[in-house]
């Protein structure tokens, strides 16, 4: 009887946890698609977060109407909360830039011609442990990238994190940015903690669109 019933308690207790690894994505907020205008190239739409704070600088301004260089056109951003298996915000956004000036970030892939896409460049990464990184083709609707998905090595174990940095090309434009995606001990536990794949399936629903007359702020320019 004892017996039967611990094994009806471990079926629970598995299937409980099947049901929550299982959720993955879904424990996320839903995307829906969004258009936004962030400068000459750079009209774009993509499935972005319905929950979510949402953020938006001009071309070459910071939020507060300050001129900031670093960014040649404009940004978007959303920032969440309550997501699973971490404490307090999560923000996600996109930057254009000119494709050949990405401001470093590109300086950790290199397109190969033979093989029409992007890789790794392995003299940048050079020294790094291959169980340490992971590099993602992305194909969006009409562009082209990568991610390049990193482990934190150097630091306590149990603050170690994941980060993702990515780049989509189109033309003489790319979208790019870069972002948390969990914490390692908490992605060795549950799947869910790890946001690569969410990350990965806004990216590949980026389509660059035609341009736009401007009519204001960059969240305005449909």
């Amino acid at each position: 009887m004892r017996i039967g019933l611990l094994f009806a308690v471990l079926l629970l207790v598995d299937f409980q946890n099947a049901h929550s690894e299982g959720k993955g994505e879904s424990a996320y907020p839903q995307l829906a698609p969004i258009v936004e205008n962030l400068g000459p190239g750079c009209r774009v739409r993509f499935d972005g977060p319905v929950r979510a704070a949402r953020f938006s600088n001009l071309p070459g301004f910071d939020s507060d109407g300050k001129k900031n260089e670093f960014w040649v056109n404009g940004s978007i951003g959303f920032v969440m909360r309550g997501l699973p298996h971490w404490d307090g915000d999560w923000s996600f956004g996109l930057s254009c830039y000119p494709s050949n000036d990405t401001k470093g970030i590109d300086g950790v892939a290199k397109y190969d011609l033979d093989r029409k896409r992007w890789v790794i460049n392995s003299s940048v990464n050079e020294g790094i442990k291959d169980a340490n990184i992971k590099f993602l083709s992305v194909e969006a609707r009409n562009a082209q990238g990568w991610m390049f998905v990193h482990d934190d090595v150097a630091i306590d174990e149990s603050k170690r994190c994941r980060h993702v940095q990515y780049c989509l090309y189109h033309g003489d434009r790319a979208l790019c940015g870069e972002t948390d995606v969990g914490c390692l001990k908490d992605i060795r536990r549950h799947t869910s903690a790890d946001r690569t794949p969410y990350v990965k399936k806004m990216l590949s629903s980026v389509e660059f669109l035609l341009d736009a007359e401007p009519s204001g702020d960059v969240g305005d320019n449909r």
